[in-house]
């Protein structure tokens, strides 16, 4: 007979507040000890500050959020920033340069904090850019930027997508992911799906171009790429607070870009896993993503009724039938 004690459930309860009135943790949350990755455009505006360069008003406001979290208890990392810096392959810089230069920023990132610690150790970036200049960072980069390359040249998706058409170019872009090898559940493929479906901070990180020429893939597939990375540190950094072994208990991203911000929120990671292949680590990242919020303008209606005078006999609705296509299996 089973062991009642050793049984476990998940339990999920919801609370109410009334309207306008702030949520109750709000009073202390500055003060709960954080750890803040911050994107290429925040390390940038630390850089004009610097340098006394004039910010518009977007890059003060990100500036201002920067001096707010320069708290004791506080840790900042420029790992994020610096896995999209590495990878990039469309600057200018040599190797020689591009190491100086982060050398530099890493430098300057540290002494804008007065109160907050580096998240990362001293000889880390430079170990890290040493490692890993010149590879891959996804095994899998040459398949995404073919597949965002199909979104915005085969399957136009720049254009407004008519309601009618949005079904059968969903079920093309999920095809397209398909032949290449992509989960269907891959961020990529979501956010096209997203913008499909009308999604305005979903067509900001993607950035789709009606002229071929001016569509910016390696962009457009770091800023993505950032959900996955974030998400495996969140999770990892967070179970290490919560089982006492880091002061961290909470794990934030920071970044002006309000498009990116708005779909990260709608992702909330609960475990990772590694396996070591013979040419590669897998990393595997299990979550929550809130799909209904992403898919701004779909339909959660039922379907056309196949008994005019009976209510349940409406087919699935429009949202119904999207899922079933992402969790169906590829074809062979």
């Amino acid at each position: 007979m089973p062991d009642d004690k050793k049984r476990s459930m998940e339990l999920r309860f919801t609370m109410t507040r009334a309207p306008g009135k702030p949520w109750i943790i709000w009073p202390w949350s500055p003060h709960i000890p954080t750890m803040y990755f911050l994107d290429i455009n925040a390390m940038d505006v630390i850089k004009k500050s610097a340098n006394n360069r004039p910010l518009d008003a977007r890059k003060v406001a990100l500036l201002a959020r920067l001096r707010d979290i320069d708290r004791p208890g506080n840790k900042v990392s420029c790992l994020l920033a610096l896995m999209e810096k590495v990878n990039d392959r469309r600057g200018a810089l040599s190797d020689t340069q591009l190491r100086a230069e982060i050398q530099k920023d890493v430098a300057l990132v540290r002494s804008f904090f007065a109160n907050a610690k580096p998240g990362d150790p001293d000889t880390f970036h430079l170990d890290y850019f040493d490692a890993a200049r010149g590879l891959l960072v996804e095994q899998d980069e040459p398949n995404y930027v073919s597949f965002l390359k199909a979104a915005n040249d085969i399957h136009r998706l720049a254009s407004i997508v008519s309601p009618r058409k949005r079904f059968d170019k969903a079920k093309q872009v999920i095809s397209t992911a398909d032949a290449l090898g992509i989960h269907k559940v891959h961020p990529l493929v979501v956010l096209c799906l997203a913008c499909i479906y009308g999604n305005p901070d979903a067509r900001k990180v993607m950035k789709f171009k009606a002229d071929p020429q001016d569509y910016e893939v390696e962009n457009v597939l770091a800023d993505v790429m950032t959900i996955g990375r974030f998400l495996g540190h969140q999770i990892e950094l967070e179970k290490l607070g919560a089982q006492g072994e880091s002061s961290v208990r909470r794990v934030e991203y920071i970044t002006d870009d309000a498009g990116l911000a708005a779909v990260l929120r709608c992702y909330r990671g609960s475990s990772i896993s590694y396996a070591d292949l013979e040419t590669h680590q897998q990393i595997r990242t299990t979550g929550r993503m809130e799909f209904a919020d992403l898919l701004t303008e779909i339909s959660h209606a039922g379907g056309p009724l196949a008994d005019p005078d009976d209510l349940a006999s409406a087919g699935p609705s429009e949202y119904a039938r999207i899922c079933k296509l992402l969790l169906a299996a590829p074809p062979r």
